[in-house]
């Protein structure tokens, strides 16, 4: 199924809910095992704001850690919980992080990892991992989160008005 989904031969389709949490960790897991990765791309287009020009971000030589924010969560103990995929470089638990969107510096406190249910406390992410990091403050699905002040901003999910 990879090799099909990769050259574009087949396309799977998935069904679920996100609003009852049915069929997401399935999803996810396509996602991780069926879709190219960021290493399998070799590298990853963004927007440049300050030269408002798509750019070209190599992966392998890109270090600071570069991810997209693809969804937000709420949960009755830990608050918010952003998941998101790091494009380029390497996140560790604790690092500052700056969104692109607001400009705001966060403070990854946690990396967690998310099987169904159960949540695992990870010390880093590298390129390619789908994450978690609870507690963020004024983050939006879209979101470009990098590892220092940058204007680099991964392409997003555009969503109709009547979702917004």
């Amino acid at each position: 199924m990879r090799k099909g989904t990769l050259s574009g031969q087949i396309c799977p389709v998935m069904c679920g809910t996100a609003y009852r949490n049915i069929g997401v960790q399935p999803l996810i897991s396509a996602l991780i095992d069926l879709l190219p990765n960021p290493l399998d791309r070799k590298e990853v287009f963004a927007v440049d704001q300050d030269r408002d020009e798509s750019i070209s971000l190599n992966v392998s030589k890109h270090k600071e850690a570069t991810g997209l924010v693809f969804k937000v969560l709420t949960d009755q103990h830990a608050g918010k919980i952003a998941m998101a995929r790091l494009y380029t470089g390497s996140l560790k638990a604790g690092n500052t992080l700056y969104n692109v969107r607001t400009g705001a510096n966060l403070i990854a406190g946690r990396l967690m990892r998310i099987r169904a249910e159960h949540m695992e406390t990870i010390n880093v992410v590298h390129t390619g991992d789908i994450f978690a990091i609870p507690g963020l403050k004024d983050v939006k699905t879209g979101d470009t989160l990098t590892g220092s002040k940058s204007a680099v901003m991964l392409e997003s999910m555009d969503f109709p008005e009547c979702l917004q």
